[in-house]
């Protein structure tokens, strides 16, 4: 399948393959092994009722957290709203 997939991306991207330098392909189960998650849909958390992921804000001065596991959940969308929200509290100055 890695194959293939990058059989399609290079019709948008000629020449992908001779500028990767590494290629991981990794199936559902893996993806789950490597993040540690129990309760996960691939490419994403899904959601659990009543539970809310980390904080953008971090205790370290100027890092902040964003993805799946953040606050704002995970699918591109929620990840997407959480880059814009953090953004906005860094331009504020928060």
């Amino acid at each position: 399948m890695t194959d293939r997939l990058l059989d399609c991306a290079e019709e948008a991207i000629p020449g992908l393959r001779e500028h990767a330098r590494v290629v991981v392909s990794m199936t559902p189960d893996d993806f789950k092994q490597r993040t540690h998650l129990d309760h996960h849909a691939f490419g994403g958390v899904s959601p659990v009722m009543g539970k809310s992921g980390m904080p953008h804000k971090t205790p370290i001065d100027g890092l902040w957290f964003l993805g799946a596991q953040s606050e704002t959940a995970g699918g591109v969308p929620n990840v997407m709203l959480g880059a814009r929200t953090v953004f906005r509290k860094i331009k504020r100055g928060n």
